[in-house]
């Protein structure tokens, strides 16, 4: 095995980050188990933006609000993506 191979193996066996899904979004996608990849493909948007909305990083536009309120059976509103005074 050469030296870049032994490097590869090794990192991937090292624990990786967990991002911190701290919005109504990220958690509702944890709990049920629903990846970035299956949410963007519901909602029309790359897996990239979706993945932004679960970690709080951007808001959803107005547009893809329903749609994420349609494929969280109501669970997640407009609502859960307005700022709070905390």
């Amino acid at each position: 095995m050469n030296t870049f191979c032994a490097l590869v193996e090794k990192e991937i066996d090292m624990p990786r980050p967990t991002p911190e899904y701290d919005t109504p979004l990220g958690r509702w996608c944890v709990e049920n188990k629903v990846s970035s990849y299956a949410l963007g493909e519901k909602c029309g948007v790359a897996q990239s933006c979706a993945y932004r909305w679960m970690v709080g990083e951007t808001r959803p536009d107005w547009l893809h609000i329903p749609r994420i309120t349609a494929f969280t059976d109501g669970a997640i509103t407009a609502n859960d993506f307005v700022p709070t005074d905390d």
